[in-house]
């Protein structure tokens, strides 16, 4: 429960807010959270919040060389990362750092992406969730890599996270003519897709 506090709290304040809001009530049903960036928690060193940092060689090979790390989750002694500007990929490593698989189904049919825009882990169900911005897709697998099942959202999100009983995180940077404003819902799952 702490971890997912944590997370929550630190993703919030990682985007930078705007203090103009526009609602999108016509959009999308469901709670709306405006972070305003002169109320932020000052720098907080990661040793003030972690008893034991440790560093991780990740196996390398011509294989699964990752390009650009987009994000980081670790879940039942597992590392999934992904790169959603290179390679395009989910890549798997064990907690040693010793790689397992890599999702990587560019495509337009079921199981694939056109991109990635998050992932995220459904812990209730043990299954890895991809968000596919451009089809607004999010694309189930289990933890070993076999596709599962898509579903089709009726929004854009830039940023998407499973939270746990069937709640969901979504953020979308909104632009205005001077200002970018994230904009973040939480979505109970049974009306999350179409």
């Amino acid at each position: 429960m702490l971890k997912k506090t944590f997370l929550i709290i630190l993703s919030l304040f990682v985007i930078i807010a705007c203090n103009k809001v526009k609602t999108l009530d016509n959009v999308f049903e469901g709670v709306q959270i405006v972070v305003n960036p002169d109320k932020a928690i000052p720098q907080i060193q990661a040793s003030s919040m972690f008893s034991n940092i440790e560093y991780v060689p990740l196996e390398t090979s011509e294989e699964h060389l990752i390009g650009e790390i987009a994000q980081i989750l670790f879940y039942k002694d597992r590392f999934y990362i992904l790169d959603n500007e290179i390679s395009k990929s989910v890549f798997c490593f064990q907690k040693d750092g010793k790689f397992l698989f890599k999702i990587n189904r560019k495509g337009n049919g079921p199981g694939e992406y056109i991109d990635i825009k998050s992932i995220s882990i459904n812990h209730d169900q043990d299954q890895l969730l991809l968000y596919c911005g451009a089809t607004h897709q999010i694309i189930t697998f289990d933890l070993d890599c076999n596709y599962i099942e898509s579903h089709r959202l009726d929004f854009y999100a830039s940023f998407f996270s499973y939270i746990g009983d069937g709640f969901s995180a979504f953020s979308c940077n909104y632009n205005t003519s001077n200002h970018t404003c994230p904009i973040f819902w939480l979505k109970k799952s049974n009306n999350l897709f179409n």
